[in-house]
């Protein structure tokens, strides 16, 4: 092999090895997928600001939306001020229903939240983190039962 080859191929091998040095340590800094299911949420001053995906009514007429980073705002007057609720969860919640003043939030990573108050406070009730073969089992007791 000539000298340039060799040269070449060592440089193709030294990036390729600096590459998985560079992700291996990158991949080490991630913080926990999960972790935000495990951290309450932050009580902002700058909430009005807040992107809110979901929003419903209690028997009360209370409004009360939710949206990222676990945000759940609550208002007695039609909307003219807001204050925010205390929840467990700082990931985004997407949808919420309440019967009453028994409510239902759900958000990614499979989260569900309940309040028995209205929107006040919240308990987590489901994480979302399931067996990883538990779809696989389910489906195929699903097929054997018809």
């Amino acid at each position: 092999m000539s000298r340039k080859s060799n040269k070449v191929r060592s440089s193709v091998l030294g990036a390729m090895l600096s590459a998985i040095t560079i992700c291996a340590n990158a991949s080490a800094t991630v913080p926990e997928v999960g972790a935000p299911a495990q951290r309450d949420a932050l009580i902002s001053n700058q909430a009005n600001q807040a992107v809110l995906l979901g929003a419903a009514v209690t028997d009360s007429n209370r409004l009360v939306v939710v949206g990222e980073r676990g945000m759940v705002l609550l208002s007695d007057d039609g909307g003219a001020h807001w204050r925010q609720g205390a929840v467990p969860v700082s990931v985004t919640l997407t949808a919420v229903r309440f019967a009453g003043q028994q409510g239902v939030a759900v958000g990614h990573g499979g989260v569900v939240l309940t309040s028995s108050d209205g929107g006040e406070h919240w308990l987590l009730r489901l994480e979302g983190i399931v067996p990883r073969n538990w779809r696989c089992r389910r489906r195929r007791q699903a097929t054997t039962r018809r």
